[in-house]
Parts: structure tokens; C-alpha cells; sequence
């Protein structure tokens, strides 16, 4: 049975993607990472930001922290782009979530 999907946005509104199982795709059909927890990390372990109900975004702080390196799964089809949702303001130390 296949993970359940989470649709996810950026921070500023934008459609991401979403979150299936523990990994994060874009709508463009890349994989961009893997969760633990809420954060999400790239293949080579670099953080990227966490998920914070249906948005994205990075802390500043975490930057420096890493996960475990892992071999993406190859690239799927894209998917249709769903509306965007209003920009939310930003918390102190925070920034959008990086572009794909």
C-alpha cells in the first residue's frame, strides 16, 4: 500500500509538492529530500528546512545540522500544480523554504 500523500506549500504561498511517507517531491516530479521528524534533509545530508502543518520553511539556526547522505529514487512525472495559498509572515529566524 502506498504512503498517503501531504500536500505541501512554501511559507510565501507557493505550491511545493508533497510529502509521501518520508520523502519530499516537488510537483515537477524530483525528489528533494527526507524527513525525520518534520526536518527535511537533501541526499547528501544537508538540512533544508521542516514542515510546519502544510508549509515549508528553514530555520537559520539549523543550517549547519545533518542527516544521513541517502541515493534518491529516480525522478516520477509531474503532477499538476495546485493553487497557491496566501504568503504567511515569515517567524524571526526564519526564511522560505529553498526553490526547485
Amino acid at each position: 500500500m502506498a504512503a498517503k500523500q501531504i500536500h505541501l506549500w512554501t511559507w510565501s504561498g507557493n505550491y511545493f509538492g508533497f510529502r509521501e511517507g518520508d520523502d519530499l517531491w516537488t510537483y515537477r516530479g524530483q525528489h528533494v529530500g527526507r524527513f525525520r521528524g518534520n526536518d527535511v534533509f537533501a541526499a547528501d545530508g544537508r538540512y533544508l528546512g521542516e514542515m510546519d502543518g502544510a508549509r515549508l520553511l528553514a530555520k537559520t539556526a539549523n543550517k549547519g545540522l545533518r542527516g544521513d547522505p541517502f541515493a534518491p529514487p529516480p525522478p516520477r512525472s509531474m503532477v499538476r500544480a495546485l493553487s497557491g495559498q496566501s504568503t504567511n509572515t515569515l517567524y524571526p529566524g526564519y526564511q522560505d523554504f529553498p526553490k526547485f
